[in-house]
């Protein structure tokens, strides 16, 4: 039965295929071939594109009110140990890993402890009836600048403000810690 179907899906393939060729070579021959080329593109890429974005709305508009999914905080996520407040070893270097800063001394995970104690007094705010917010300028109407060029021709004084430029581009430094840092000092020799 499968090769069945695949033959004949083959075939159709095959039966296709000098006018396919034909439209893909042809987009170096003029107006016409030009044409031909754009004609063919819209019938094969932009009208299933279009298709699929019409029935995607069409299923939304039938489903009714889109409800957002609540939101759960996931255990396994927690950042503070059990109760104590403090920042297991652990969760230091898995956050060092994430974000490449060094938590190397008493006085950057003090820092941190405060931040993430900061933070949790947001769960203190009552947000029961307030929908979630897409963007914070969702119902404004955003006036942009006219993007007019006051000087022509500064790219080497741009590019002389970087510390390194490959091909005329800035290049991004590789991360603010190196792996020297997380050999330097254990984490657990913090705590004590």
């Amino acid at each position: 039965m499968a090769a069945g179907t695949v033959s004949r899906f083959s075939g159709l393939l095959g039966r296709f295929q000098p006018q396919l060729a034909r439209l893909m070579s042809s987009g170096a021959h003029g107006e016409e071939g030009s044409a031909r080329m754009w004609k063919a593109l819209t019938y094969f890429v932009a009208l299933p594109g279009v298709a699929v974005s019409m029935l995607n709305v069409f299923l939304k508009s039938h489903q009714g009110e889109h409800e957002r999914p609540e939101f759960v905080a996931y255990p396994h996520l927690r950042i503070r140990s059990k109760g104590s407040g403090r920042i297991t070893a652990e969760v230091i270097e898995h956050l060092e890993r994430l974000a490449l800063v060094d938590f190397g001394n008493q006085e950057a995970v003090a820092r941190l402890e405060k931040a993430i104690a900061f933070a949790d007094r947001l769960h203190a705010v009552d947000t029961d009836g307030v929908a979630p917010m897409e963007s914070v300028l969702e119902d404004r109407c955003l006036y942009l600048r006219p993007d007019n060029v006051v000087e022509g021709n500064c790219a080497e004084e741009v590019l002389q403000n970087s510390h390194r430029v490959v091909e005329e581009y800035f290049v991004a430094p590789p991360g603010t810690c190196c792996s020297k840092w997380f050999n330097r000092l254990s984490h657990s020799e913090l705590r004590t």
